[in-house]
């Protein structure tokens, strides 16, 4: 039993990788006062009521900056602030959040890296939004498509496991 839940666990996970590969997917990457900073987000074009994720690294001299948490501010077009927080830089995985943008348009992401409050560098980049497709694979502002590869891996996984045990149990029952 603990083989079958291995199994499929692991295939769940193998068929969620090519959803989770958003993440590394475009980065806005600019050489400032010394330091490389990397803002990377999840899709080239994103789309209104669409989840982005964004994740943020620093380096200097090609190694990474050791800093406590990135400052990010969102602005639409009009100026108006749409989201603003601080993300504590995680010993794993690094700062990261995601966010959905609620409409379409022009935006800029201003991100800050800072160290014990004290600004280390900072900058900001444009972003596009584009409308969401009529009909997609959004629902209640989540996309589905990531649900879908993980549904597909367990059924991958259950049918690795259960039809070769179902073909040795039929090779091993005795006819009558």
């Amino acid at each position: 039993m603990r083989i079958l839940f291995v199994t499929l666990l692991a295939v769940g996970l193998l068929g969620a990788l090519p959803a989770a590969a958003h993440i590394n997917g475009v980065s806005y990457e600019k050489e400032k006062d010394g330091y490389v900073l990397d803002a990377g987000y999840g899709a080239p074009a994103p789309k209104e009521g669409e989840s982005q994720v964004f994740d943020f690294r620093l380096k200097k001299d090609g190694k990474d900056v050791p800093f406590t948490d990135t400052w990010v501010k969102i602005t639409a077009e009009n100026k108006a602030v749409v989201f603003a927080t601080g993300i504590y830089n995680a010993e794993f995985g690094g700062p990261r959040m995601s966010y959905v943008f609620p409409k379409a348009g022009n935006y800029t992401v201003s991100f800050r890296f800072e160290n014990k409050g004290e600004t280390i560098v900072e900058d900001s980049f444009p972003i596009t939004v584009l409308p969401a497709p009529q009909g997609g694979s959004v629902f209640l502002g989540v996309e589905v498509l990531p649900f879908l590869y993980v549904l597909t891996g367990i059924a991958a996984g259950v049918l690795l496991v259960l039809v070769p045990g179902l073909i040795r149990a039929r090779k091993t029952t005795p006819s009558v």
